[in-house]
């Protein structure tokens, strides 16, 4: 299980995200668990409205172009790709998306998104500010 498929369609929303076209998507695995699918695609940029739709009670991926600015002002951006993996998720559940999470990391790499992972377990990780102290 450590190669998975990456849909087309989902690598090229990917590259949207990068080119900035779209604020975020939400990716999942498909109904036989063979690839990893987008489920959806936005452009709000409200980062509340993101952790709404993407901190439920399900494992996904969140692939978000991140803008803040930093303590001292400075404007910052990321391409972050979030692994949501909720404590109260399925054992196994949890386990395919852990091993899946590199096949979908090295696609993005081959398909030049430059990305920063991050893995959250609980709703304070997907925090703003918990995130950009990471990054």
């Amino acid at each position: 299980m450590t190669d998975m498929a990456v849909d087309a369609d989902c690598l090229a929303d990917c590259v949207k995200v990068w080119k900035g076209e779209l604020k975020y998507i939400l990716c999942n695995l498909n109904s036989d668990n063979t690839a990893i699918v987008t489920v959806k695609t936005s452009t709000d940029a409200n980062y509340d409205n993101f952790l709404a739709e993407s901190a439920s009670d399900q494992c996904l991926w969140a692939l978000y172009h991140l803008q803040w600015k930093n303590a001292s002002g400075v404007s910052k951006t990321r391409i972050v790709l979030y692994t949501w993996t909720p404590d109260d998720a399925k054992i196994k559940r949890k386990l395919v998306f852990s091993a899946a999470r590199g096949s979908f990391q090295t696609k993005l790499t081959n398909s030049a998104v430059t990305h920063y992972a991050l893995v959250a377990t609980e709703s304070s990780d997907l925090a703003l500010n918990n995130v950009t102290a990471k990054l």
